[in-house]
């Protein structure tokens, strides 16, 4: 299993919901998802959090050791300790952002993994010493945070010299000035001055993202030598923002600012809970409706405040959920759309959920057949939602449905049939 998976089970065992799991992270309900697709990291600090909440060690979150509560650590480092030093140290500086001066320096990134290597070895060390007084979850919360403070101001101070020297503006920004999610576009606005200016100096906006790249201009320049203006692009999860200084025919190009997930962040998310998890099968290998299991038929989803996309300019509405529906699919194909029902007389939960159930069926299955629903809905705008919950398979003979240990979430509508 990833670490995505990981956290998408252990949640679903304390019964709470992306929205419920991040307010007691102090994180947004993106943030969980992407975590449990595997789109992104939690930092180390959620990651303590979340190994006291799901009552494990990071190790186990990591997939290193075994799903086990943390125990007392021995005098020295045992071998799995070692491996999850560097598994920690690897994850981390992978999960760090990707800039312009860190790409161009690799000996920068170098020195922070050392860095982060130290602090964590560091803090086993201490752990052996300390282990009577204090628990291993509590000595990572209070080391991390010289971790942090040590990574953010080295690379902070050194990615400023580095930024500084080879700049090619004196000031420079740039931010959302409104979207248009009806035809899937977003308007920048951008704010930059360039160090070197002459009076036949123009500037061009350069915009990369998922359908290519755009070439805005010639600004010309405005007031104490200020170039400024508005673009508007497509929509995407990658949008690039660079700008182009152009003087006497020679181009010389400075990134703006880079943005990550915008589009994914602008749709409507449902949180989706079926009881298949560890479903036991009355024939092996097959899965059938009505089952021992009898819950495993009705699967609800709550819509309340998570049916919104995020605003992403201020002042916006936001994308709202207007149709739904809710399938059963092996191996990506449709067996079954389920239909609403009322809510069990023996619900105790959320006020505002949703249950559908899913008809009498038969579905025999194979070892390598997954099964997973997922929720095919349409927003305000008429923008396509497809949302994939974790996949299980027949383990154990074929008697239980379980996670399997790795799967990748596709939310693609185009890679899936919808014909049963």
């Amino acid at each position: 299993m990833t670490i995505g998976q990981r956290i998408a089970q252990k949640r679903k065992e304390l019964g709470l919901s992306q929205e419920a799991l991040g307010e007691k992270l102090g994180v947004s309900r993106q943030s969980i998802y992407k975590w449990e697709s595997d789109s992104a990291l939690p930092e180390i600090e959620k990651l303590i959090t979340l190994s006291r909440l799901f009552g494990v060690s990071i190790g186990a979150l990591l997939g290193v050791e075994e799903d086990t509560a943390p125990t007392e650590d021995p005098a020295e480092l045992t071998p799995t300790q070692l491996k999850m030093v560097e598994e920690i140290s690897r994850r981390y500086i992978e999960s760090l952002p990707q800039t312009s001066a860190s790409k161009k320096h690799p000996i920068l990134r170098m020195l922070l993994a050392l860095i982060l290597l130290f602090f964590v070895w560091k803090l086993f060390a201490f752990s052996a010493v300390e282990q009577q007084y204090r628990t291993l979850s509590s000595q990572v919360q209070y080391i991390q945070q010289d971790v942090e403070n040590s990574i953010y101001g080295i690379t902070t101070r050194v990615e400023e010299i580095l930024e500084s020297q080879n700049a090619l503006t004196a000031e420079r920004e740039s931010a959302i000035l409104s979207t248009d999610l009806e035809h899937n576009r977003i308007t920048f606005s951008f704010r930059t001055v360039p160090k070197t200016f002459t009076a036949d100096t123009v500037a061009y906006i350069e915009v990369s993202n998922s359908g290519g790249i755009e070439t805005f201009g010639p600004f010309a320049p405005q007031a104490n030598q200020t170039f400024a203006g508005e673009i508007t692009t497509t929509l995407s999860d990658s949008i690039t923002l660079s700008v182009v200084f152009e003087t006497a025919g020679v181009r010389q190009t400075q990134l703006l600012k880079e943005y990550r997930d915008l589009y994914t962040a602008s749709l409507p998310s449902v949180w989706l809970n079926d009881d298949f998890w560890h479903m036991d099968l009355k024939d092996p290998y097959v899965m059938e409706f009505p089952s021992k299991f009898r819950e495993g038929q009705i699967v609800y989803l709550r819509p309340g405040a998570q049916d919104t996309g995020a605003p992403l300019a201020e002042n916006e509405p936001s994308a709202e959920i207007r149709e739904m529906k809710v399938g059963l699919f092996l191996n990506k194909t449709l067996v079954a759309w389920a239909e609403p029902i009322p809510v069990p007389d023996n619900y105790l939960g959320f006020d505002d959920c949703l249950f559908f159930r899913f008809p009498d069926l038969k579905i025999p299955l194979q070892e390598t057949d997954l099964l997973c629903t997922a929720i095919l809905a349409t927003d305000t705008y008429g923008r396509t939602v497809f949302q994939q919950n974790s996949p299980l398979y027949a383990a154990e003979s074929g008697t239980v449905l379980l996670f399997p240990d790795s799967y990748q979430l596709d939310n693609d509508p185009a890679n899936w049939n919808f014909t049963p």
